[in-house]
């Protein structure tokens, strides 16, 4: 039985140290985690900041996930402008990609050469070693990905399943192929803007000029796209879960089910109903999942039909997500993910 708990322990770490033993033996590899978020800070002017964040791989998760251990750290603020000048739309969200992608490509360009080479850097032991230094993860949410990615918005930005076939569980679609990717890109030289935007297009990506992971050696950007709690599970799967729990019954009765629920000193009261909540942050989501199954449980849908079916899928999604947030996973616990799927 296999333990996935840091880093290093997952199948990435390994295949480029393979990899990168074939060129430079003795390499030590140190993986660069990159994330992203674009933050409201006014409720007035729409004022916005873009911060971008740096952590490593080296430290265990338990400590680089905590904002007060310091283990990030900001890189740059990107430009937030609208670029309102501009009055084609398409054209408008195309400038914005390349400037986005201009202004990382210009942050992480000492990892091209560092990154193949290697730098001396003393570790925690106080030996000296040859790091090299790995883009290996990028966080963010949907919209940010699919901005590293450069993929169309709707499509999934690591394989290459239709976007009408997203909620389908068929036959498993192969990764996007970077090096089909990459082939394209080195063409923008030599191709038409029509003839690049076709060829671009024949890979599933939009035209966008020169990715700041173009260059990076030894990654794979769509293998570097990971899902988080925040994003994928709370703001994705429990939200739209939520909304259809709404569609499915009345808000009234919804309201009325939170009222009544006996008071309990682990679990928050939404004495107001949770139909009218907007704008829900990371711990509000977490307090709706503690209660969801019971609001639907012996509830029935409108017409009296039964709503086995709803608590059943209320109940496996909400399994997956407590079995994802695990610390520690197995092939057991891998499995049971499937299973609750």
């Amino acid at each position: 039985m296999c333990l996935f708990y840091d880093m290093h322990t997952g199948k990435w770490w390994w295949a480029a140290q393979k990899a990168m033993e074939k060129e430079t033996p003795g390499a030590t590899i140190i993986p660069i985690v990159i994330f992203s978020n674009k933050t409201q800070v006014t409720l007035f002017r729409n004022k916005a900041a873009y911060s971008v964040y740096l952590t490593i791989g080296n430290l265990p998760k338990d400590i680089r996930s905590k904002p007060s251990q310091g283990r990030q750290v900001i890189l740059a603020y990107l430009p937030t402008t609208k670029l309102e000048h501009i009055k084609s739309k398409a054209a408008r969200r195309q400038t914005q990609a390349n400037l986005f992608h201009a202004c990382l490509r210009m942050i992480l360009a000492s990892l091209e050469s560092v990154g193949l080479e290697g730098c001396a850097m003393m570790s925690g032991d106080g030996v000296s070693q040859r790091v090299h230094p790995i883009f290996a993860a990028y966080v963010g949410d949907y919209s940010e990905q699919v901005l590293v990615t450069c993929v169309k918005s709707g499509d999934c930005v690591i394989c290459t399943q239709p976007r009408n076939e997203l909620g389908d569980l068929g036959p498993k679609y192969l990764m996007r192929d970077i090096n089909a990717v990459l082939d394209v890109l080195r063409k923008v030289d030599t191709l038409s803007d029509a003839e690049y935007a076709h060829a671009c297009s024949s890979v599933g990506i939009k035209p966008v000029y020169q990715p700041f992971w173009e260059q990076l050696p030894y990654s794979d950007v769509y293998s570097a796209i990971i899902s988080d709690i925040l994003h994928q599970l709370l703001q994705g799967v429990i939200k739209y879960l939520v909304a259809w729990v709404k569609a499915a019954y009345s808000k009234d009765e919804i309201n009325a089910r939170c009222h009544c629920l006996p008071p309990n000193h682990n679990v928050w009261s939404f004495f107001k109903g949770i139909t009218k909540l907007s704008r829900l942050t990371e711990r509000e989501h977490t307090d709706i999942c503690q209660i969801l199954l019971g609001l639907v449980i012996g509830m029935r849908l409108p017409g009296g039909m039964s709503s086995v079916r709803l608590v059943k899928a209320v109940r496996a999604l909400l399994d997956f997500v407590y079995l994802a947030q695990y610390p520690v996973h197995s092939t057991a616990t891998l499995n049971a993910l499937k299973e609750a799927l």
